[in-house]
């Protein structure tokens, strides 16, 4: 459970291995030091780990359908540095 975080923003599951979902979070409400990123689980959301660490706040994913194990975060630190980064985990 990704409980920790304030906002999920975006969603992507693999359309080959259903499984497989990644997350891409936003900002932590709890004051653990984490500030989102992108995380994967394998087991349909029972649990998570971590597959590019913020501190970043990711609101898009894209899952490439020809090649599943690759991954697009779109993702920002402020309103002034947006990004877009390939994931292969």
């Amino acid at each position: 459970m990704l409980k920790a975080f304030e906002s999920t923003y975006a969603l992507a599951i693999d359309p080959v291995a259903p499984s497989v979902v990644y997350a891409g979070l936003g900002a932590d409400i709890y004051g653990a030091g984490r500030d989102g990123g992108v995380y994967r689980s394998v087991d349909g959301g029972g649990s998570w780990g971590l597959t590019l660490p913020g501190p970043s706040i990711v609101r898009a994913l894209a899952i490439n359908p020809s090649m599943p194990s690759t991954v697009y975060a779109g993702a920002f630190k402020d309103e002034s540095n947006a990004f877009v980064t390939k994931i292969s985990p």
